[in-house]
């Protein structure tokens, strides 16, 4: 029998068995909110924009995937409360393309964007992981996984927690077991959304 586990159910396991239980296993799918909340929704059209963006993509080509992204929310995202929030993803597209994009590619060359990696632990265990991409350095031709991350700030104390993240750990775990090569790092690349309080 096989089981399959990622770092989402391994982190509500950590913080309550029950919370994973009712997250990913009640009913067979678990108990999913129909709430949509924005700032989720930001982060989530945005990595499918910067995905398409990396793919070579141009610049609107790129912002109507993110928008195809915000549709599969439902009506919700069509209310205009969330009509500052779907302006906010398509400015963190435009300010990557401007000026992010150039700046990573001419350090790293692109060995895979949001590969799905499924390695085994054992005892039918099986860990899936699909980090943002796996970057090879052109300066030391070293493997690096790439982490996107949209923010409403960013602290040195969040630098500090990333480096030890589950996230962190397991992505790098799953690019060595598909590419036999240990990650030597994460490169981090925040698209720095604001506070309510800044405008």
């Amino acid at each position: 029998m096989s089981c399959l586990t990622d770092r989402s159910r391994c982190v509500a396991y950590q913080e309550c068995p029950r919370k994973r239980y009712y997250a990913y296993e009640y009913n067979g799918t678990g108990v999913v909110s129909s709430a949509v909340r924005p700032e989720l929704l930001v982060g989530s059209a945005v990595h499918v924009g910067l995905e398409h963006l990396l793919r070579g993509a141009s610049m609107e080509d790129a912002l109507q995937h993110a928008l195809v992204e915000w549709a599969k929310a439902g009506e919700q995202p069509l209310r205009p409360e969330f009509r500052v929030h779907q302006s906010l993803m398509e400015m963190l597209l435009r300010a990557f393309n401007s000026v992010g994009k150039e700046q990573l590619l001419a350090e790293y060359d692109i060995i895979s964007l949001e590969e799905e990696i499924n390695a085994p632990l054992g005892s039918g265990v099986t860990f899936m992981s699909r980090p943002d991409g796996v970057l090879r350095s052109k300066t030391d031709g070293r493997l690096y996984a790439l982490s996107f991350k949209t923010a409403a700030q960013l602290s040195v104390q969040s630098v500090l927690d990333s480096a030890v993240s589950m996230q962190c750990l397991s992505e790098m775990w799953a690019i060595q077991q598909k590419y036999g090569e240990h990650p030597v790092g994460v490169q981090y690349v925040y698209l720095i959304k604001g506070r309510k309080s800044d405008g």
